[in-house]
């Protein structure tokens, strides 16, 4: 083992320089393979230097800083522990940035030749860098970037908790996107579409909002570090989730699918919805019209294929290419969507969208040119309809990731719901921009901070006060407050115009206390609380002889389950001259400590 390995130990014979570790790359490429032409081409060891740092820019210490904020320099410059720490990870990378890693004999696993500038691939987040569900044999840089996260777990001594944390917060926007898909297709949403589209359209503002509150300037330099090598971890594990982020913000213009079909289509698309088909029969619907004949219900299938539209002969060639691979897509969806399971069976109301876009994408296949371009990328752009026929080894997972989506979209607007999905697809591209800042950051404290305020704030967002049980609540509230007025004579109206900044609170507090029965006592408890704090205050305030708006706060902690409380505010104007109270504004109240640690990671509050 050298020095300067992943996994060696610091001891004296260490000089810590950049120099130091050069000589020690070119006294081991000498002795291991000293024969290749490109090394003996190579002015060693003062070549190697100039790969590590240069007065140009263009070495490995430069390129970290410029191209993903990673300055190693300044954090080494903290401890002899951090410098060796910094030149262990530089020679890491020098066999693959500098040199043809084909030849790294300690690095024979790579399935990968000549130099790759992983600094750059770092630098533009693509799924083509990594492994993917929607691909797991197909990666354009998927083995450096396990091979060094693998290397890189020997030097980070919390590696699997780390993991654990992108990996849980990634689940908890997930279950956001599923909250904006129930306001698409879940029953409350088909019964009553119009308050499904207010509610879509207030989530979509409020991540407006919180997309406003995250400060263009960059805060690397603010947030401090965790060292070297947690550091770069960090920013591998969250490479992956931004591979994600980026490429579904870049691609989503590609999701639309403009289509509005009539009632008569919608009525007789959830009359077949629910309905079975088995897998190996659905090949045999490429003897149509013949089996027209015999069969109403196959007519009716082929009028949901073609929206009630007449097949041409022409067009009818795109249906046998779609009968002939819609299991190809019905596997791309069941790794999307976790439960389904297509290998016996299909509901004709995920079949008929899976053919209609496969025909729809077939006859205006020049218009679906998808953009690859991920880092040193030399490919022409790759049609939509070719993912179809690629191997798993081949295939570009941002090409199936449109296929899932645009099917997804398509599936709504057979239902009548295509306002629904455009405005559910607009939030999801919101909340991609959310977490590709969150995952930006570098340190994990900081990540993880800037993930529990903005995902508490969207999650609030996601709270549908539009229930029998909060206007229950809301109801209950409100007759709490009147009563304890009118019981010491103060006859006014109490919140009849401000059911917005009511919802705000209701919202906080429904995320807290709505899981239970506990957590309904609770519930009433709380709302007791405030009403009687409001009360008290609008009875003080009446005393005075002055008649003008008196502003007041009324303050109360929230228990949240992990045993800690959070203060809250909700600000009102009493006004007695015109017997109203008016509600201002809600929101939570943060410490000086907080305060402090948003504005380093540039969050307005």
């Amino acid at each position: 083992m050298g020095k300067y390995d992943i996994g060696a130990k610091l001891t004296n014979e260490c000089k810590l320089t950049i120099k130091d570790l050069a000589e020690e790359i070119a006294d081991e490429i000498d002795k291991e393979i000293a024969n290749e032409e490109s090394v003996k081409k190579l002015p060693f060891p003062d070549g190697v230097v100039q790969a590590l740092k240069d007065s140009k820019g263009s070495g490995l210490v430069n390129k970290l800083n410029t191209r993903i904020h990673f300055d190693v320099e300044k954090i080494a410059s903290s401890s002899k522990d951090e410098k060796f720490q910094m030149l262990k990870l530089l020679k890491e990378l020098y066999w693959i940035e500098k040199f043809d890693i084909s030849d790294y004999v300690n690095k024979s696993s790579f399935n990968a030749h000549g130099k790759v500038k992983f600094t750059d691939v770092l630098a533009k987040p693509r799924m083509s860098n990594v492994y993917t569900y929607y691909s797991e044999s197909y990666s354009v840089y998927g083995d450096i970037f396990n091979e060094l996260i693998a290397d890189l777990r020997l030097e980070v001594d919390d590696a699997d908790d780390r993991k654990t944390i992108i990996e849980n917060i990634e689940m908890f926007w997930q279950t956001l996107s599923a909250i904006q898909y129930d306001y698409v297709i879940s029953d409350m949403a088909i019964d009553d579409p119009d308050m499904a589209l207010k509610e879509l359209k207030r989530i979509n503002n409020a991540l407006d909002n919180l997309l406003d509150k995250i400060d263009s300037k960059d805060v690397h330099n603010d947030i401090p570090s965790e060292g070297i090598m947690k550091t770069f971890y960090n920013i591998l594990l969250s490479h992956e989730r931004l591979c994600y982020e980026f490429d579904r913000i870049r691609l989503s213009e590609f999701n639309d699918v403009d289509i509005n079909p009539s009632q008569e289509y919608i009525d007789l698309f959830k009359q077949y919805q629910e309905i079975p088909l088995s897998i190996s029969s659905i090949p045999s619907l490429a003897e149509y019209p013949q089996l027209a004949y015999d069969s109403n219900a196959i007519n009716d299938i082929f009028k949901l294929f073609s929206y009630c539209q007449e097949i041409t002969d022409e067009d009818f060639k795109k249906y046998k290419y779609a009968f002939e691979n819609f299991e190809t897509v019905l596997r791309w969806i069941e790794k999307e969507k976790e439960g389904m399971d297509f290998s016996s069976e299909v509901q004709i109301g995920i079949l008929v969208p899976v053919i209609q876009e496969i025909v729809y994408v077939s006859k205006h296949s020049n218009s679906y040119d998808i953009p690859c371009d991920y880092f040193d990328h030399t490919e022409r752009e790759n049609s939509l309809l070719s993912a179809i026929k690629k191997r798993d080894d081949e295939l570009k997972p941002g090409l199936v990731d449109i296929w899932v989506r645009r099917i997804d979209t398509r599936f709504s607007c057979n239902l009548g719901l295509r306002d629904l999905i455009m405005e559910k697809n607009k939030a999801e591209v919101k909340m991609f921009k959310l977490k590709e800042y969150i995952f930006s950051i570098h340190n994990m404290k900081y990540l993880k901070a800037a993930h529990e305020y903005l995902f508490h704030q969207a999650a609030i967002a996601h709270t549908n006060t539009n229930t029998t049980i909060v206007a229950e609540d809301k109801l209950y509230f409100l007759d709490v407050l009147q009563n304890l007025l009118r019981s010491n004579e103060i006859l006014i109206s109490v919140f009849h115009n401000d059911s917005s900044i009511l919802d705000d609170m209701f919202r906080e507090l429904m995320s807290e206390y709505s899981t239970s029965i506990k957590d309904t006592c609770t519930l009433t408890m709380k709302l007791n609380e405030i009403a009687h704090q409001i009360a008290e205050s609008i009875i003080d305030a009446n005393k005075k002889s002055e008649a003008i708006p008196v502003e007041l706060s009324t303050r109360f902690f929230i228990e949240k389950r992990d045993g800690s409380r959070r203060e809250c505010l909700l600000s009102c104007t009493f006004d007695k001259n015109s017997k109203k109270l008016y509600a201002n504004c809600f929101g939570l109240v943060y410490t000086d400590e907080e305060k402090a640690l948003l504005s380093t990671l540039g969050l307005k509050i």
